[in-house]
This record gives C-alpha cells, sequence and structure tokens, in this order.
C-alpha cells in the first residue's frame, strides 16, 4: 500500500528521533569507561599503559566492525540488523559491571566496539532508505548532533551514576538504556517496508551504477590514499581527547567526579559547535560562488593553522586555562572533521560513498587504536606534555598529505 506524504512525513520524523536518540545511547556507553576510570583505575591499580591497552581493544574491534556491518545490514535489512548491534553493545557495556581485572575489561571493551561500530552504516543505511535523496544530509546531520550530544551528556551522567551507585552498577544502568531503545525500534519499525525513495529517476538505459570499488582498488587512487593517510594521521587525536581527557583531569589537574560532572561536558559542546559551525561556513562559502574544492581545503587550512595551540595544553598553570585550551582544540578537530568528511561523496558517486568512508574509517580507527598503546606507554614513563604536543602537530601533516595526493576536490571521472 503505498503511503501518503503526511503518513510519510510523520514516519520520517519518527525514524529521525530514534536515529538521533540511538546516536546518544552509543556514545554514553562508548564513554561510561573513561569518565568512570578514576573510580576504576584507584581499585585495581592499573597504570596509564594498561589502561591503553584496554581502550585499543575497543578500537580494534570497531576498526573491524566499520566494513563488515554495511554487509551484514546489506543481508539482513536495517532493522533487523540495527536491532541485532544495539542489543550486542548494550550487552557488552552491561558486562563491564561483572569485570574483574584489565583482561576482562579488554575484552567487554572489544565486544562493545564490536556491536558500535555498526552504528554509523546502520543509520545512514536506514536515512537512504527512509528519506528523499535531498533531505538525506539533513538526516546525517541529526545522526551527528546525537553522537556530539551523547558526548556532552556523558560526563555528568556517568560521573552522577558512579558517585551514586558505584561504577558497577552505572555499567547496568547505560546498558539498559539500549534495550529502552531497542524496544522503541522494534515496536515502531516492525513491519514497515522501507520506501526506498521510488520517486527518484533510475538510471537511463544502457547506464548502470558505478560499482563498489574493492579495496584494492582504493589504494590504486591517489585520492584515497591521501584520504587515508589523512585520517590514519588525524583521527588519533580525537580519540586521544575522548578517551584520556576524563583520566588527564583526574590525575594531573585534580578533578573528582564531582568537578569533572560540572566541566567535563563543556570540550564536547565546543566540538558539537565546530561541527555545526563548519558546515554552516561550508554551506555559505558555496553559496557565494567558491568551489568545492576552495571551501573544504580552506576551511581544513583554519583548523590545521590553528591546532598547534593544544602544545600549551600540558604547560598551562592555570587549570581553567588549560580547559579552555582543549575546548579550542576539540572545537577545531570537528571543524576539520566535518570538512574532511565531506569529500569522499565530493569525489565519488553514491554507489561508492560508503565503501571508501568504510575502508578510510577503519584505516583511522586502527591508527587511532596504535596510538592509544603509545599514549599509555609515555604517560606511564614521562607524562602528558609530549602526547599533548605530538596530537597538535597530527592535522597539519595530515593537510600536507591531503595537497600531495588530492590536487583537486571534485567528481572524479569513472575508473
Amino acid at each position: 500500500m503505498e503511503l501518503s506524504e503526511r503518513t510519510l512525513a510523520k514516519y520520517r520524523y519518527w525514524i529521525l528521533t530514534l536515529i538521533f536518540s540511538v546516536a546518544v545511547v552509543n556514545y554514553v556507553d562508548r564513554q561510561a569507561f573513561s569518565v568512570a576510570s578514576s573510580a576504576i583505575l584507584k581499585e585495581f591499580h592499573m597504570p596509564a599503559a594498561q589502561f591503553g591497552r584496554v581502550v585499543s581493544m575497543f578500537l580494534l574491534a570497531y576498526a573491524v566492525a566499520q566494513p563488515l556491518a554495511g554487509r551484514l545490514l546489506d543481508r539482513v535489512g536495517s532493522v533487523r540488523g540495527f536491532a541485532w548491534a544495539v542489543l550486542w553493545w548494550s550487552a557488552a557495556c552491561a558486562m563491564h559491571a561483572v569485570a574483574g581485572g584489565v583482561w576482562s575489561f579488554g575484552i567487554y571493551r572489544f565486544l562493545l566496539g564490536f556491536g558500535e561500530g555498526a552504528l554509523i552504516p546502520a543509520c545512514i543505511k536506514t536515512i537512504s532508505e527512509w528519506m528523499p535523496k535531498n533531505d538525506r544530509a539533513f538526516g546525517i546531520g541529526i545522526m551527528n548532533a546525537g553522537i556530539s550530544i551523547g558526548g556532552m551528556i556523558a560526563t555528568p551522567l556517568i560521573a552522577e551514576l558512579t558517585l551514586r551507585f558505584g561504577w558497577r552498577m552505572m555499567f547496568v544502568v547505560t546498558g539498559a538504556l539500549g534495550l529502552i531503545w531497542l524496544a522503541a525500534w522494534l515496536w515502531f519499525m516492525g513491519g514497515k517496508q522501507p520506501v526506498n525513495t521510488a520517486a527518484e529517476p533510475a538510471p537511463a538505459p544502457g547506464t548502470r551504477h558505478a560499482a563498489a570499488p574493492s579495496w584494492r582498488d582504493m589504494l590504486r587512487r591517489r585520492e584515497i590514499v591521501g584520504l587515508v593517510l589523512s585520517r590514519v594521521i588525524s583521527d588519533p587525536a580525537w580519540y586521544f581527547y575522548l578517551f584520556w581527557l576524563p583520566p588527564y583531569l583526574a590525575q594531573v589537574r585534580g578533578f573528582d567526579l564531582r568537578k569533572l560532572s560540572i566541566f567535563g561536558w563543556i570540550p564536547f559542546a565546543t566540538s558539537l559547535v565546530g561541527a555545526l559551525l563548519s558546515g554552516w561556513i561550508a554551506q555559505r562559502l558555496l553559496q557565494s560562488g567558491w568551489s568545492i574544492d576552495r571551501t573544504r581545503k580552506g576551511i581544513l587550512l583554519f583548523a590545521a593553522v590553528l591546532m598547534p595551540a593544544g602544545i600549551l595544553v600540558g604547560y598551562a598553570d592555570d587549570v581553567y586555562v588549560c580547559l579552555a585550551l582543549i575546548c579550542l582544540v576539540t572545537f577545531l578537530i570537528q571543524v576539520w572533521a566535518t570538512s574532511l568528511f565531506a569529500i569522499p561523496a565530493d569525489l565519488f558517486p553514491p554507489s561508492q560513498v560508503g565503501s571508501v568512508v568504510g575502508f578510510c574509517a577503519a584505516t583511522g580507527s586502527l591508527s587511532a587504536m596504535l596510538f592509544q598503546l603509545v599514549v599509555g606507554e609515555v604517560v606511564d614513563r614521562f607524562s602528558y606534555t609530549p602526547i599533548f604536543t605530538t596530537v597538535a602537530l597530527m592535522h597539519p601533516l595530515a593537510l600536507v598529505c591531503i595537497h600531495r595526493f588530492i590536487r583537486r576536490i571534485d567528481r572524479l571521472p569513472a575508473a
């Protein structure tokens, strides 16, 4: 039965609401271990090197899951695939409550990362099935807003739960959030068939959509090499601040859980501002006549030039100056990321964008995983200062790779 426009609009509203809320839940579950790390590290006498190994297990599984999730979703459908992923990561989050040491935490973080790796592929697939072509970017923006707000509310929420009930019960509660969402998802989506935007034109006779490239074919394109290198070099910066900011503020700046709940969300709020502002500025520049190449590279240059200010984080004596510098860095990281993540869609046809994005994201996550191991060793042997310096120089180096391998950002001819 064909749905009326009014019914479709209602469905799309609730689907976007579900996508927004699951992105929030995803980042709350992801941040739970880091925000509660001061209590966990103290209880298990866990040095920074072991903390880094635990964190790296999440990123290893996340990197593996991203390219696999898309294929699974294509096979079983977005409704079942999304349900399996949320059930998986919610159970993995709750299992942290029975962890007894580094190895068990590492196993549960791996399981969590494997489930959470399906978030973005599942959201984008659902959006592509229900949103018309011109509204899909808006749908993806809703997803990104959920991710950013999830990062914002995770710190005060996790800190408050840990203070009131202890870290073990905190993991049970956060794991249950996903099950609540899952019930709403299955209730609303049960029996509904994707509309697939049937009104959009099919390929002209005698033509076909460009096939998704193999990984080997992708590495033969200099533009993809540039994207991969830029992700490999710059992705560790975000994951460093995502996972290590709570223990840094606790161990070096003397924040207890109460103070962390008051101030720890602010860097994620500035990251949200950076993401929204970057997209808005890009839209305005393109409307004013700037080319895609000039717009994307101009925004990347702005972020990369200012990122070295992050070196000062390790040297700031005043804790609030330190926090202000961290907020500047997280703002710039998301200004950079919003522009960088748009480049695959600028270069490649829609039928190839998913494969390119998944491949580049997986390589970036693997790089971030390895960097977590380095962070732990450096912090134990020296301090956080060399890490802040290294992270501050990542984006300028990544920008060099963009300019070296992607001479012009524009739709490429078919390979």
